[in-house]
C-alpha cells in the first residue's frame, strides 16, 4: 500500500434494465468480483443523492453535492446577482469576436486566464468555476463591457447578504448534521499523546504502538501517512480498521461528475454513436 492516498476513475457501466440503488450495487459487485478486489476494501461510498441511491445499499450524500444543494437556495436579490454573472459571461462567450478581442484584452492587461467559463444547470459543478473566474476577471470584464459605473454597497444589500448568509448556515447545519457531529478518536490524529481508551483492545494496541520507535519517526510526515503503512495494517489491525475510516471521511462523486462532463464534449452531434463503456 503506497503511503498516499489517490483519486482515480475506476470504471463506468453499462445499466441492462433498471437504474435502482440494488442494480448499480449488482453491477459494482460484479466488477469486483471479475477483478478480484474485496467489498472490504470500500470505506465510504458518496452518490448524489438521488432517490435510486438513497436506502439499503447506497445512502452517503457526495459532499460537494451537499453544497451545491446550499447554493442553489439563493435569496431573490442574490439569484439575481447570478443571472447578471452569467448574462456578462453569455454576451463575451456567444460571440466569436468578443471571444477574440477579449482575450486580447485579458493578455494586455496580463491576467492569468484569458477566457471565462460558462455555467450551465446540468453540470452543476460549473457555477463555483465560472463565478470564481468571472472574479479574477473582473476588472478586465468591467473594462470591456465599458461598465465602469462606481459600485456602492447599499444598507438594504448588506441586509440582504446578511439574510442569505444566515439562510446559509442553517442550511449548512442541516445538511452536514452528519459531518459536523462526527466525533475523531484524537489517538487518530496524535497517536502518541496521553489518550485514556476505554476499550480494552484498542488501548492494548496504543501502548504497543507508542513503544514502536520505528513507526514514531514516521509520524512527523502527518497521520495520514503514518496510518497508511503497511505495518499499521499488518501490527495492528484493530487500530487499523478504525482508523481508515477516518481517512476518506468526505467522499465525493467530483470524478465521476468530470467524467460525465469530458463524455459530454466528446458525444458531439457528428460522434454520438460512440460507445464509452468499452473504450
Amino acid at each position: 500500500m503506497n503511503q498516499e492516498i489517490y483519486e482515480e476513475l475506476l470504471f463506468a457501466s453499462t445499466l441492462i434494465t433498471d437504474t435502482k440503488g440494488e442494480s448499480i450495487f449488482r453491477a459494482l459487485k460484479d466488477y469486483f468480483i471479475e477483478k478480484a478486489i474485496t467489498l472490504s476494501n470500500i470505506i465510504s461510498v458518496a452518490t448524489d443523492g438521488a432517490p435510486a441511491m438513497v436506502g439499503r445499499v447506497l445512502a452517503i450524500h457526495c459532499v460537494i453535492r451537499r453544497q451545491h444543494l446550499v447554493a442553489k437556495n439563493l435569496s431573490v436579490r442574490l439569484h439575481e446577482s447570478l443571472h447578471l454573472v452569467i448574462d456578462a459571461v453569455n454576451r463575451i462567450r456567444s460571440n466569436a469576436l468578443n471571444t477574440r478581442l477579449f482575450a486580447q484584452l485579458c493578455e494586455e492587461n496580463n491576467e492569468h486566464f484569458h477566457q471565462l467559463l460558462l455555467h450551465t444547470e446540468v453540470r452543476w459543478l460549473s457555477k463555483g468555476l465560472c463565478l470564481s473566474r468571472f472574479f479574477a476577471l473582473f476588472e478586465t470584464i468591467l473594462e470591456f463591457l465599458d461598465t465602469k459605473d462606481k459600485i456602492s454597497c447599499q444598507e438594504d444589500d448588506v441586509s440582504t447578504y446578511v439574510q442569505h448568509l444566515n439562510a446559509l448556515y442553517s442550511d449548512f447545519e442541516s445538511r452536514f448534521e452528519d459531518i459536523l457531529t462526527m466525533v475523531i478518536p484524537p489517538w487518530i490524529i496524535n497517536p502518541y499523546g496521553d489518550i485514556e481508551e476505554t476499550n480494552v483492545i484498542v488501548q492494548e494496541e496504543l501502548t504497543e504502538l507508542s513503544t514502536n520507535e520505528e513507526l514514531k519517526v514516521q509520524f512527523k510526515n502527518g497521520y495520514q501517512q503514518f496510518w497508511l503503512q503497511n505495518n499499521i495494517r499488518v501490527t495492528y489491525p484493530v487500530l487499523w480498521n478504525i482508523a481508515r475510516k477516518f481517512l476518506i471521511s468526505f467522499p465525493s462523486s467530483y470524478l465521476v461528475e468530470r467524467g460525465f462532463s469530458a463524455v459530454t464534449n466528446l458525444l458531439t452531434k457528428k460522434r454520438n454513436r460512440l460507445d464509452i463503456i468499452s473504450r
